[in-house]
């Protein structure tokens, strides 16, 4: 008898021990999955990601296979631009366009140097100039549509990629003029993920399917160019294609982006970024999604400034409608002396300071990558609630680790100069994965009653089941326990985007909402979960 249950225990352990080699160690392969295209080809593409302003335009694209001599682009018929490569591949190819005219729609087309087309030709249009009259812009807004198609235990981390085309396109057809991609672009955790051992069995798998990469040589070095373009081309060039074609987009970073969570723990601070994490960084955005252009209100020796781009810190200026400032609270983070530490970079929170009491657009948006009046009780947050042992988000009686006072003061900075606004406060964010509006009263000692700041979650693209935070940190998102707000629609934990639709006397901002349950049918004709105007 007791043979036999030793041999069936003998047995059991077998084949939890194939499991675990098929699952976790043996190498497997990932079949791409780029969009589809109605009466357009594609041809050797594989994505197209462009910015405009109301004089530029910077392209950034990627083939399928390497091209010996650089593309070429040309512009309704007048102009030719030489495509640049920023790695050896020569798959990764970007393009700069300047002296365009405002308020115009462009002809392109990408030929090879015997002017052969590469692919169809497509619009792409520039915006009004900053000191003329725009009537209507329509933007598409969310967060976090990073990630790759795997599961644990049985639960998705991230939805399928078809599922995020299908929302995406979804956005599309309400037109908008542009698209906010708040953060969270890439999902690659490397040693924030060493923690569990859950967590390293998943990297170990994702490892074995994508590659390993050496965090001593640089992204696009010869040892790592072919991991990080398996990565980022699952969760970036897969998933945009060439939707986004003729809609100039702004893509804002986040921590994940950096290739790390935000976290200090005894083992482990990942902010302020380490080299591989600002060279990870960087090389994603240089092969695959534009920088930030030039504007004239905003300092060309910022933080950020990249030659003629800056990478972190960015401006939509939509005629004299709208001016939008996007910033990223992570990259530029510092560890000090705790009362002096800031998020975003001191001379950034100057620009910042200097649009916000301007007066020269209708409206503002401040486009902070970090959520402002809510908290997950993560570490690299505005906030000092943490994640108690109970369950709960609260600041006491565990306190955050290394967590700096000096992130709340600039907190309270960013408000004060949205309180001295002339025109309506308006935040749209990221990160945090839910839909959600409120109304900030009270933050600290500010009073916000007379003129409450919007606070608007934009909506996740990508999360899973398992990658809400309610499910993998066993909590949602909580207001701060020294904030006051009024909830228009509460943290919802479901798929989406916004549509935000700007007018010269009102901003009427549309949420879309949507899980894998729902079914994908509902999809194309799916209403918006809440709407709400604000009028001047």
């Amino acid at each position: 008898m007791i043979k036999w249950g030793l041999r069936l225990f003998l047995f059991f352990v077998l084949v939890l021990l194939i499991v675990f080699v098929r699952h976790f160690y043996l190498p497997a392969c990932h079949e791409p999955q780029y969009p589809t295209y109605n009466d357009w080809d594609s041809g050797k593409l594989n994505h197209i990601l462009p910015s405009a302003n109301h004089s530029e335009f910077l392209i950034k694209t990627s083939f399928a296979k390497t091209l010996e001599e650089a593309p070429l682009l040309i512009v309704s018929d007048s102009m030719v631009i030489r495509g640049e490569s920023s790695e050896s591949s020569r798959r990764y190819w970007s393009f700069h366009a300047t002296d365009l005219q405002p308020n115009t729609e462009y002809k392109l087309i990408l030929v090879d140097d015997d002017h052969n087309p590469l692919a169809d030709g497509w619009p792409l249009s520039t915006y009004p100039h900053p000191d003329s009259t725009a009537e209507k812009l329509t933007i598409l807004a969310y967060t976090c549509a990073g990630g790759v198609e795997d599961e644990v235990l049985g639960r998705e981390i991230f939805i399928k990629t078809a599922y995020r085309q299908q929302l995406l396109s979804r956005g599309l057809s309400f037109d908008p003029d542009i698209v906010i991609a708040n953060g969270d672009h890439i999902y690659w955790d490397r040693k924030s993920l060493d923690n569990t051992f859950i967590k390293r069995l998943f990297k170990l798998r994702l490892d074995n399917i994508y590659g390993h990469l050496d965090l001593d040589q640089p992204m696009t070095s010869q040892a790592n160019l072919e991991t990080l373009s398996n990565i980022a081309d699952a969760q970036i060039a897969e998933l945009y294609g060439c939707l986004l074609r003729s809609k100039p987009v702004y893509f804002l970073t986040d921590d994940h982006d950096l290739f790390e969570n935000d976290e200090a723990r005894e083992d482990i601070v990942t902010f302020p970024p380490q080299p591989y994490m600002m060279d990870g960084a960087v090389s994603t955005q240089s092969m695959y999604y534009p920088e930030f252009l030039t504007d004239r209100n905003r300092p060309q020796r910022l933080t950020g400034q990249e030659g003629s781009f800056n990478r972190n810190y960015g401006t939509i200026r939509y005629g004299n409608l709208l001016e939008g400032l996007l910033y990223d609270a992570k990259r530029y983070s510092t560890l000090t002396d705790d009362t002096s530490a800031v998020m975003v970079a001191r001379d950034a929170e100057a620009w910042i300071a200097d649009r916000t009491v301007a007066d020269d657009t209708k409206h503002l948006l401040h486009i902070p990558s970090s959520p402002i009046a809510w908290t997950a009780g993560k570490w690299s947050e505005w906030y000092p609630d943490v994640l108690q042992a109970d369950g709960s988000i609260a600041t006491s009686p565990m306190q955050k680790h290394l967590w700096q006072s000096g992130w709340w003061s600039q907190h309270q900075r960013l408000l004060n100069y949205l309180k001295q606004s002339s025109r309506t406060p308006i935040i749209l964010q990221g990160d945090l994965h839910n839909l959600s509006y409120a109304l900030i009263r009270q933050s600290g000692d500010i009073s916000f009653e007379d003129d409450p700041i919007h606070v608007v979650g934009t909506g996740p693209l990508g999360s899973g089941a398992f990658g809400f935070p309610s499910s993998f940190r066993g909590t949602g998102a909580v207001v701060p326990e020294d904030m006051q707000i009024k909830k228009l629609l509460d943290q919802t934990e479901k798929n989406g985007f916004s549509i935000i639709e700007v007018t010269v006397d009102q901003i009427t901002i549309s949420m879309y909402a949507w899980r894998p349950d729902d079914g994908v049918e509902v999809i194309a004709d799916m209403e918006p979960l809440f709407r709400y105007t604000i009028r001047n």
